[in-house]
Order: C-alpha cells, then sequence, then structure tokens
C-alpha cells in the first residue's frame, strides 16, 4: 500500500500508524520547493529518513530535473518519478516503455 502526499494535507504520522503500507509517496509540491526552500530540503530529508527507519521506501513524485535527482540522492531518497524521467503515457505505451527502460525496481541512482 503506498501512503502518497507524505509530508501535506491529511497524511500525518498518525496515518503511519493507521494503515498498513510499505511505501511513503513525498508530495509533488515539497520535491519542488527543495530548490529554493533549505527548510523543504530538510523536510524530504527527514522523510527519507524516516522511511528507512521504519522500512518503508520513500518515493519523490514530480521530479523534472538532474540537480533534483541529485539533491534527492544526498538525501537519502532512492526512489522517484516525474517527467524527468516520462512524460504520462497510455497503458499500452507505458507498458512497452517500462519493459525497455526500467527494471523491476529502479532507484534514482540508477537514473543519472
Amino acid at each position: 500500500m503506498v501512503l502518497g502526499d507524505f509530508g501535506t494535507g491529511t497524511t500525518s504520522l498518525r496515518g503511519l500508524r493507521q494503515f498498513p503500507g510499505d511505501v511513503l509517496k513525498i508530495d509533488r509540491p515539497l520535491v519542488r520547493q527543495m530548490q529554493t526552500d533549505r527548510a523543504a530540503c530538510g523536510r524530504v530529508g527527514l522523510i527519507a529518513a524516516l522511511a528507512q527507519k521504519m522500512n518503508l521506501k520513500a518515493i519523490a513524485e514530480g521530479i523534472e530535473s538532474a540537480r533534483q535527482v541529485e539533491r534527492l540522492l544526498e538525501l537519502k531518497c532512492e526512489y522517484g518519478q516525474g517527467y524527468y524521467f516520462s512524460q504520462p503515457r497510455d497503458a499500452k505505451p507505458a507498458l512497452q516503455f517500462t519493459g525497455q527502460h526500467i527494471a523491476p525496481t529502479r532507484t534514482l541512482e540508477a537514473a543519472k
């Protein structure tokens, strides 16, 4: 189960106790703010560390640049998604794309 938009909105630490899951998705606006807001970097790093301590995967949403990938790796966030990797696709082209370009679990490190 994925706990999405972590760090914003109604998703909270309380939600981690209430819902079984294995993935925390770091919300797109928080990832975007990392470029101009040091506090946002701190929050992303904290979420990634929390996920690691709880044996969860942290996935950053909305990655649009190589710099964001570098920064996320520095913050120990290993997984991500966004336009940097691919535009949204319909089901058939998406399956073809993933079969050609993505290993079963591909980390941000592999995308560099």
